[in-house]
């Protein structure tokens, strides 16, 4: 992670917080991440230097301005002026990263097979909250090769219990005898 990641994240954090807007903000910002990675020729326009910088700007303003904080649409026109819009989300990666440390909140990736139910993510969620004493928030993702099971990634720890990497494991033990 850059240096302009970590002070300009980290910039807006301490400004949100200062000003209580820390979670309208992260509720914005989730949305424009999720509208950026979904749209990555929107980052391309807003870095193109073939544009006018004051053009580049107004057409952020006009995507965004009224729709989101006014604080995170001044983010993005000066991440836009000063030539770092194809970074946006990099930046906006910072901004949750320090959000989840001072909330002592632990993002925990849950893939799985089929969707799970809500009460498989309340009782997945509970349990996590009793092993690691943080508030955990899940991202779930689907992902059908996996088979059966979950494949779970709590901070930098990887657990996998999908059906995919049984029969991986199992592959490779059976490889490995001699006959």
């Amino acid at each position: 992670m850059s240096e302009a990641t970590k002070e300009y994240g980290r910039a807006l954090s301490d400004l949100a917080a200062e000003e209580g807007v820390e979670d309208a903000l992260r509720a914005d910002m989730r949305a424009v991440r999720a509208l950026l990675d979904e749209n990555p020729a929107y980052s391309r326009l807003l870095a193109n230097p073939e544009i006018p910088k004051t053009e580049r700007v107004a057409l952020l303003k006009e995507a965004f301005g009224g729709r989101v904080h006014p604080y995170l649409v001044r983010f993005l026109a000066i991440l836009t002026e000063r030539g770092y819009a194809y970074r946006a989300a990099d930046f906006l990666a910072e901004f949750e990263r320090l959000y989840c440390e001072r909330h002592s909140i632990t993002v925990a990736a849950v893939v799985s097979a089929v969707p799970l139910t809500e009460d498989q993510k309340r009782r997945l969620t509970e349990k996590l909250c009793q092993i690691t004493n943080k508030t955990v928030s899940l991202e779930c993702s689907v992902d059908p090769s996996l088979i059966g099971g979950i494949r779970l990634q709590v901070d930098n720890t990887l657990f996998d219990g999908s059906v995919r990497a049984h029969l991986d494991a199992l592959r490779d033990r059976l490889s490995a005898l001699t006959l």
